[in-house]
């Protein structure tokens, strides 16, 4: 159908210009049925656009096996996607969350602040920004709270994190994202601009692993999450 292919088009540009995707078998086909299926669909490309980055992964764990049937394997992947997408934060909770961890970064790790302050200043000349630097910062989170790193980490860490976070709690997603900030130092400081601030923070953390991920958890307090497998 017109649907289907426009769904096509979509998914297959977002995994295109996706690099964390590009590592994944991703079954095109079936992410598209499950939303026209769905009806998740609703003409509104930027939430297609995180709904195909949430499958993505989903899709990659439960393909349809011998012995699983295609209705279970498609009722397994709507369950797991409305789950998400009920515990993700909407624009105002994650534009509140993103200004907490800017602010709790400049408290306690004004140095980090500063290595992203100045470019951020920089770029908010340069472009005529209207916004406070506090939300022109938030976006190195918001990024990473808006899908709570799909399409950010590679698939083994991400599924492990959405099991802690499943398991234990999403509201450790916030702190989960300081301490990413504060473990990608090094990062910020090669940094030359925002920009290039910015597309560290979509693709430096496809390289971390479940172990360095399980010191993250546990240096926000998450003893039982990184004690996790």
């Amino acid at each position: 159908s017109a649907q289907k292919e426009a769904v096509l088009r979509v998914v297959s540009e977002v995994i295109a210009g996706n690099k964390a995707m590009h590592q994944l078998d991703v079954p095109l086909q079936q992410i598209v049925t499950i939303l026209v299926k769905a009806s998740l669909v609703a003409q509104n490309y930027p939430r297609l656009e995180r709904q195909v980055i949430l499958l993505a992964p989903l899709c990659c764990v439960f393909r349809i096996g011998a012995q699983e049937s295609e209705g279970a394997s498609f009722a397994t992947h709507v369950a797991m996607l409305l789950e998400l997408q009920e515990q993700l934060p909407d624009l105002s909770t994650s534009h509140a969350m993103s200004l907490r961890v800017v602010k709790r970064l400049q408290d306690e790790f004004p140095y980090i602040f500063n290595m992203l302050k100045r470019p951020c200043l920089s770029y908010m000349e340069r472009k005529s920004r209207k916004e406070t630097l506090e939300v022109a910062m938030g976006a190195i989170v918001r990024i990473w709270l808006q899908t709570a790193f799909a399409g950010i980490l590679n698939i083994h860490s991400l599924l492990w994190a959405w099991d802690q976070m499943i398991v234990w709690g999403w509201n450790q997603l916030e702190g989960a994202c300081f301490e990413l900030i504060v473990l990608m130092e090094a990062t910020w400081e090669r940094a030359t601009d925002w920009e290039e601030c910015l597309t560290a923070a979509l693709e430096s953390p496809r390289t971390l692993t479940p172990h360095a991920l399980r010191k993250l958890f546990a240096a926000e307090g998450g003893a039982e999450a990184a004690a996790g497998v």
